[in-house]
This record gives structure tokens, C-alpha cells and sequence, in this order.
């Protein structure tokens, strides 16, 4: 019984340990004295950019001229 309650203890400690680490990553991330308003709509912007160059780089296909039904000197008119 001894032995499973140490177990338990063991395994919320490093729980506990666990979300420490990771509320301290967190934090260091963050961006100290910007606003989150700031910091969204600089991110919402690098995501519009991204999106646009992709666009911009895909390959549409190229609108091919349909021959004109009408006889060639009436388009010279």
C-alpha cells in the first residue's frame, strides 16, 4: 500500500512539474509590453501575406483564344 501511494505521489509530482516547465515556456514567449490586440493583428497580417503569395504563386491555366466565328474581314472593320 506504502509503495502505490509513493507511486502516486511520484507520478502528480511530475505532473505538477510537467505544467511548470510549460507555463514557463509560456511566458518567455510572450512578447513583454505589447498589447494581445497588437500582437493578433500583426499576427492576422503575416497570415494575409502568406495566403496572398501563395496565390499569387499558383499556376492558372492560361485562357486560350477561341477562333472567332466571324470571317476575318469583318474583324478588320
Amino acid at each position: 500500500m506504502k509503495n502505490l501511494e509513493n507511486e502516486f505521489v511520484h507520478i502528480h509530482q511530475e505532473t505538477i512539474r510537467r505544467e511548470a516547465q510549460l507555463r514557463q515556456l509560456i511566458k518567455q514567449s510572450e512578447t513583454p509590453g505589447v498589447p494581445l490586440s497588437h500582437r493578433l493583428a500583426s499576427s492576422l497580417g503575416d497570415w494575409l501575406i502568406r495566403v496572398g503569395t501563395r496565390l499569387r504563386d499558383r499556376t492558372y491555366n492560361r485562357l486560350t483564344t477561341e477562333e472567332a466565328s466571324a470571317p476575318s474581314f469583318l474583324i478588320m472593320l
